[in-house]
């Protein structure tokens, strides 16, 4: 069985891309300093299966009508979507939960 393709937009921890790495078929934007450009975003999205983004990068419409595989988004850094990705793309999402003051690591 093929194992899904996904996108990392930014660097993680190697403890976590060896997870991805060992599961999935990664690519990943190597520049944490900047968000990968819209271009290279809407490229990428293409063929796969799985998208691991951060607030800076814009999942919208035109992203997910380029992504006709595309069945998880996951954010590290999301609050919330601007769109509704289980009507109309019938996707999965994901964001990371929202610490609270004081909470520990």
């Amino acid at each position: 069985m093929a194992r899904p393709k996904i996108y990392v937009c930014r660097p993680l921890p190697e403890k976590a891309l060896a997870l991805l790495r060992g599961r999935t078929e990664m690519r990943l934007w190597e520049q944490n300093e900047i968000p990968p450009p819209r271009e290279v975003l809407l490229r990428e999205v293409a063929d796969i299966d799985g998208l691991l983004s951060l607030l800076t990068d814009r999942v919208d419409g035109e992203l997910l009508d380029r992504a006709p595989r595309l069945r998880v988004v996951c954010s590290t850094a999301r609050p919330g979507c601007a769109w509704s990705p289980t009507t109309r793309w019938g996707l999965t999402t994901s964001t990371s939960p929202r610490r609270r003051s004081g909470a520990s690591s």
